[in-house]
Order: C-alpha cells, then structure tokens, then sequence
C-alpha cells in the first residue's frame, strides 16, 4: 500500500501532464492560422501582450492554485476540516480584490506597458481585452488549488482542456475577423499595423473566454462537492479554529514566496523582450526586431514549452503529496516521490530535448510553413532546446522545496539566477553583439542555475537523495542513441519523400521506439520502476514480449 501511495501522485500527474500536452498541442495548432492570419507582426503584438498578462497573474493570481494546493493539503492531513472551510471563504474575498485591482491596472495601463515597456504600441488593445481574465484568473485559481490540495488534478485538468478548446476557437475566428477590420476588408479604412494590432487583439480574446468557461466549469464542481465538504466537518474534533485575519497571514507567507520564485520563470520574457528590444532598436537590425522576436516568442518558446508543460504537470501533483507526507513527518515517503517525480519527468523532458534540436528544420517548416522563412525559427530552437531539460528540472525542484516548507528558498535561487541570466545577456548583446541568440543562450542558463542551485539544497538539506544516473545520466545517453538515429533518418527521408509531414512523423514514431528501448536495455528503467509509472504493468508486459525485459 505505501508503494501505490507513494506513486499514485503519478498517476494524476499524469492526468494533468496529459491534459497538458493537449493543451499545448491544441495551443501550437492554433497559433499556427493565427501566425498565417495576422503574421510575425502580429504574432509579436500578442506574445508581448501575454508577457504583461502572465506578470499580472503571476502577481495577482498564478500561484494560488499552488498555495491553496498546499495550505488545504496541510489541513486535510490534520483533519483540520473546518479550517480548511474558512480557507476557502477567505481565499475567494481576497481573489475578488486582487482580481479586481490588478484587472483594472492592466486595462488602464495598457498603453504605458505596450509603449513603454514593450516598445510596441500597438500591442495595447490586446492587452486590454485581456484584463477581465486576470479577474476570472484569480477565482480560477483558488478553485483549482482546492481540488488540487484534495489530490485530485481531474477538475483542473478537465477545466483546462475546456479553456483551451474555447481560446482556440475564439481566438481564430477574431483574429481572422478583426484582422479583416484592420485591413478595411470589412469595412472602413485600414492599414497592415492597425490589422496586426487588433487581429492580435482578436487572438487575446480568446483566453478571456476561454478562462470564463473554466470558472463556470469547476465552479459547478465545486457546488456539487460541498454536500461532501459539509459532512467532514462533523467530524472535525480539532480545537483550535483559525480566523480571517490568521488565514489572511498564512494565505501571505504561502503566496509571496511562490510568487517570487516562480515571478522568474514567467517574468524572464518580458525581462528579455525589453532587454533585447532596447538593444535592437539602437542597432542597423531595428526593422528585423518584430519578425525575429515574433520567430523566437511566437514559434519556437510555444514549442519549448510543449515538454516543459509535462513536469509542470508533475510538480502540480507532487507539491501536495510531497506536502501531505512531511506534515505527517513521513521522511521515506517523501524522498521516495521526491525521486520517481524526478525520474519521471526527466523520463520525457531529455529525449524531448534531443528530438526538438535534431527536427527543427522540418517540424518549423510543417508547423509554420505559411508565415514566411522558418530557417531562423529552426536554428534558434536548434540552439535553445536544452532549455527544456533544465526548465523541466528546475520546475519539479521548486515543488519539492515548496512542499516540504522551503518556500523562501527557490525565491533566492531565482533572484540569484536571474541576476546571472540578465547579465549575461547584456555582454553577450552590447559587448559581443551576439543578436537573438544572446537572449537563448542566456534563458538556457537561467533554467540551469536554478537547476543547480535548488539541487544542492535538496542534497544539502537531505530532503532526498536522488540517483543522478538513474534520473539524467543514462536517459541523456539513450536519448543521444536516439538522436543519431532520428538524424540519420532525417537526412534519408528527406532526399526520399521532400516531405516535412513524413519526415517528422517518422522521425519522432522511430525516436519513440528507439529511445524506449534503450532505456529498458540499458538498465535505465527497471520492471520494478516501470511498475510505478502510470501504465507501467501493461508497458513491462510489451516490453517482456518483445525481448526488452528479461
């Protein structure tokens, strides 16, 4: 029983990392008509409209779900019911006034960050149309983090699936509309920036419609749960009863130190568009700055973002598990999830590293074919793919630091980090004029610092003892294995088929095939781990068949 308890935070990991690489694939498919419609341009006035967005939730509201998770988890460890009521109540009074300043200082300060900030006016409507979902967001979150604090991820995976669904709806068919406003296609005097501008605008509103269903969605949930809620509060014995003010406390003491460290990883983009955006503007390359930002932000960070998006998954599940077992004092729990969260992740974050740099060219030329030259978009992700495997790393790292009470930590690594990572980029643009790629090199080393500095804590302050060779050394050489072979089969394709669909479907169904293997021959994961992976008994059973498990 400690086995499936110990592993089960898997399972609905995997629900979400699922419902995750869903959303991201249902987000990559479309951007692309939206790439098509309102172009680079375009594309540039979106992505620096959600690089204030995620600021403003990431302040106001994007690490609820992750504090609520944990508090709500503590107290149901206790049997604290009652306390965990007024949690909620609590939460949901301060989601509405968070929600309600920080909606309105995006409104109103639209033209301030899109002008001044960004250096692209034109990006301001968007960003405007994206302020109520920064009000909807912030009761998004206290909902999500209470089925989340309960250990189970189906609300939130389901919610987000359905938002993506309707943001990807919403937001192709007002993109392709106003962009047609813009144009004067529709109606009424136009031109290509006032298109770009509002068929950005159209793309936004997607995600506000899109966060408005989820709401509506888990709030109906959570209606139907509180029948249930209501009977364990009869069988709270727990004395002490905690007031607004003392929730209001702890609810601070949880959400600034999330917020902090993990301000980096969403702050880092808007960090480096205006970093890189004063510099480019100065340069001879001053009319490229749309199009390459707009080739980097818009192409190749939503395909990084793909694999990341599976260990944020993870560390979604795990902070609760992890939580749950050191407020019980269950040392061994704790280091046992702590290491198959990490083995797992990496499971998919490496060969996903090393598929994306060696099928860049034909994955961009697939992908985003129709919104003009992709060779700049291919060699960036060809140079920025070992990002993914120390965002995955890092990602997973602050959950566990976050879930057994090391909230502060990851806040200092991450200043440390991010200290690095700017100063880095600013030699590598103004004193070596390295261009695009200063901004790629510098965002890898900033996953990386976080990496190692979170890891040494976690070793430091024996939180756990991960096995390093089990968790990256031997998947990062089945996943070389895989690379050659996916390359060798990229140059044969090609010259065969001249077709990017046939070489990318290949290319990856073999890298699948051929990095599971490697894994299994070499040791890399055992029947007995597979047995803890979700579907791991129905995965060793092929395997045995095949000859790879003995």
């Amino acid at each position: 029983m400690a086995k499936k308890s110990n592993s089960s935070f898997l399972l609905h990991g995997s629900i979400l990392a699922i419902t995750a690489i869903v959303v991201r694939i249902i987000g990559l498919l479309y951007r692309i008509p939206m790439v098509n419609i309102i172009g680079r341009e375009g594309m540039a006035y979106y992505s620096g409209a959600f690089q204030v967005y995620n600021v403003m939730l990431l302040i106001s509201s994007y690490s609820m779900p992750a504090a609520i998770s944990r508090m709500i988890s503590q107290r149901m460890a206790l049997k604290e019911y009652r306390n965990a009521c007024r949690l909620m109540r609590t939460a949901f009074l301060a989601a509405a006034v968070i929600g309600t300043v920080f909606g309105l200082i995006t409104f109103a300060g639209a033209g301030f960050f899109a002008g001044r900030i960004l250096r692209m006016p034109a990006a301001a409507p968007a960003l405007r149309v994206l302020a109520p979902a920064v009000f909807v967001m912030a009761f998004l979150g206290v909902l999500r983090g209470f089925f989340q604090g309960l250990r189970t991820m189906l609300p939130t995976a389901v919610s987000q699936l359905a938002e993506q669904i309707v943001n990807a709806v919403v937001s192709v068919a007002a993109a392709w509309y106003l962009f047609r406003v813009g144009m004067g296609t529709a109606g009424g005097a136009g031109s290509a920036e006032r298109a770009h501008s509002l068929g950005a605008a159209g793309g936004t509103l997607g995600t506000t419609m899109g966060a408005l269903t989820a709401l509506i969605f888990v709030l109906m949930l959570y209606t139907a749960f509180r029948p249930q809620f209501v009977k364990l509060l009869k069988k709270d014995r727990t004395k002490h009863r905690e007031d607004t003010q003392e929730i209001l406390t702890a609810l601070a003491l949880t959400v600034l130190p999330i917020i902090a460290s993990t301000a980096s990883y969403n702050i880092i983009d808007l960090v480096d568009n205006a970093v890189f955006g004063n510099y480019i503007t100065r340069t001879e390359a001053a009319d490229t700055y749309e199009s390459v930002w707009g080739a980097y932000s818009g192409m190749v960070l939503t395909l990084i973002h793909v694999p990341v998006s599976f260990s944020s998954a993870i560390a979604v599940s795990l902070m609760p598990s992890v939580t749950a077992a050191h407020t019980k004092g269950d040392q061994k729990a704790v280091s046992a999830r702590v290491g198959l969260a990490l083995q797992f992740a990496m499971l998919i974050a490496v060969p996903s590293a090393v598929g994306l740099a060696v099928l860049a060219s034909p994955v961009m030329a697939l992908l985003f074919s129709r919104s003009g030259e992709t060779a700049d978009a291919a060699a960036f992700l060809h140079l920025g793919a070992v990002s993914i495997i120390f965002m995955s790393l890092s990602t997973v790292m602050n959950a566990i630091l976050q879930g057994v009470g090391r909230l502060r930590v990851p806040v200092i690594h991450a200043l440390i980090s991010l200290a690095i990572h700017t100063g880095v980029m600013a030699v590598l643009l103004w004193g070596m004029h390295m261009g695009i790629e200063a901004v790629i090199i510098s965002y890898a080393l900033f996953a990386l610092c976080m990496s190692l500095l979170n890891g040494m804590t976690i070793l430091r302050e024996h939180i756990a003892r991960p096995d390093l060779m089990k968790i990256l050394i031997l998947p990062g050489l089945c996943a070389v294995i895989m690379g050659i072979v996916v390359f060798a089969l990229k140059l044969l394709l090609t010259s065969l088929f001249h077709s990017n669909a046939v070489t990318v479907l290949i290319g990856v169904l073999a890298g699948v095939a051929v990095y599971a293997a490697a894994l299994l021959l070499s040791g890399a994961v055992t029947e007995r781990e597979l047995a803890d992976f979700p579907m791991g008994g129905r995965i060793a059973r092929l395997a045995r068949k095949l000859g790879l498990l003995q």
